[in-house]
C-alpha cells in the first residue's frame, strides 16, 4: 500500500507552545566516512489506534571518523535550515537548504570554503525541541554561490541540494533511546557512539537479569 496517498492524522497545537529555532551548530558528514545507514519512512496502522509515523535515519561512521563541526554564536540565528517543495511530473521533490557563517582569512577557512564546493557530504542540525535533522542525505549539498568579504566579517554560506531530494529531511534516531543529542554533540564519532551503545546494552541486559 502506498501510505503517501492517504492522510493519516492532523495536528493540534492549540494548548501547547511551539519551540522555535535551531542550536547554532552544523555537523557535516563526509559520505565516504559512512559505515552503514538505515532509513525508515513508513506508517504503521493499528486498529482503533492512531497510526504511528516513521521518517527517520540511523547511521554509523567508520572507525576513527567523525563529523565536521561548524558552530556560530549561540545568541545569533544564522543557522536556519529550510525546505522548498516543488512538483515535477506529479512527483514531489524537495530542495534542502541551510546556512552558516564563515569568518577570517586563515588557511583553514580557505580550505573549508574550497572543500565545501567539491566534497560529497550531508548535514545534521539540532532543532531546539531536541530533534536532530539530516539534510541532503540522498544527493548531497553544495554552496549556492557567495561573495566572501573578510574585511566585512566573512560571509553567510548557504548550502542547497545538489539535486532535489525525494523526501523531507530525515530525523536522526540513535540505537540508544534518547541519545540523539549526545551523538550530535560528539559529532557522531564512531568510538563515542559505540561506547554509548555498549553501555546502554549492558544496562538494558542487567535490568532483566538482576
Amino acid at each position: 500500500m502506498d501510505y503517501l496517498k492517504k492522510l493519516h492524522f492532523g495536528q493540534d497545537r492549540t494548548c501547547a507552545g511551539v519551540q522555535k529555532g535551531y542550536v547554532q551548530k552544523v555537523v557535516l558528514i563526509n559520505r565516504q566516512d559512512l559505515e552503514y545507514s538505515k532509513i525508515e519512512s513508513e506508517i504503521t496502522e493499528f486498529e482503533n489506534l492512531e497510526s504511528f509515523a516513521k521518517h527517520r535515519i540511523n547511521f554509523k561512521l567508520k572507525p576513527n571518523k567523525s563529523g565536521i563541526l561548524i558552530e556560530n554564536n549561540q545568541n545569533s540565528q544564522i543557522i536556519v535550515p529550510n525546505v522548498n517543495a516543488t512538483t515535477s511530473d506529479s512527483i514531489p521533490r524537495y530542495t534542502h537548504a541551510l546556512q552558516f557563517a564563515i569568518y577570517d582569512v586563515s588557511e583553514r577557512s580557505k580550505w573549508l570554503l574550497q572543500t565545501l564546493s567539491k566534497a560529497d557530504y550531508f548535514a545534521c542540525v539540532q532543532h531546539k525541541s531536541g530533534v536532530v535533522e539530516v539534510y541532503g542525505f540522498e544527493f548531497g549539498l553544495a554552496p549556492d554561490g557567495y561573495t566572501y568579504d573578510a574585511g566585512d566579517g566573512g560571509a553567510i554560506i548557504k548550502l542547497s541540494s545538489i539535486e532535489n531530494e525525494f523526501s523531507l529531511p530525515l530525523n536522526y534516531k540513535s540505537n540508544v533511546v534518547g541519545n540523539e543529542i549526545a551523538e550530535f554533540d560528539a559529532l557522531f564519532d564512531n568510538e563515542h557512539t559505540q561506547f554509548l551503545y555498549n553501555a546502554y546494552t549492558i544496562s538494558y541486559n542487567n535490568s532483566y537479569t538482576s
